[in-house]
């Protein structure tokens, strides 16, 4: 309470982007994900619900829909589509 941000825009920076991030954020539902290493080894499962944000930034990773889900997807972009990803 009482905290304030200052309004603000963020300037233009040139980045380089080696790999893709992506946020998934649960509005409804339950849904395991699966993690695995950079070489596509099986690391663990998780089980994110209603409410639940999630950030991937390395390695691989697998969702099963445990039940009805609605989720959203947020990646940076810019968005190249298949050629972004190798399924395993």
């Amino acid at each position: 309470k009482n905290y304030v941000i200052e309004p603000h825009v963020h300037l233009r920076q040139s980045r380089n982007i080696n790999y893709t991030n992506e946020v998934l954020v649960v509005k409804k539902g339950k849904v395991k994900v699966d993690f695995y290493t950079d070489l596509k080894e099986f690391i663990k499962s998780e089980i994110i619900k209603t409410g639940d944000l999630i950030l991937l930034i390395k390695g691989g990773h697998g969702f099963e829909f445990l039940e009805e889900s609605q989720i959203i997807e947020i990646k940076q972009g810019p968005y190249i589509g298949e050629i972004d990803k190798e399924r395993f």
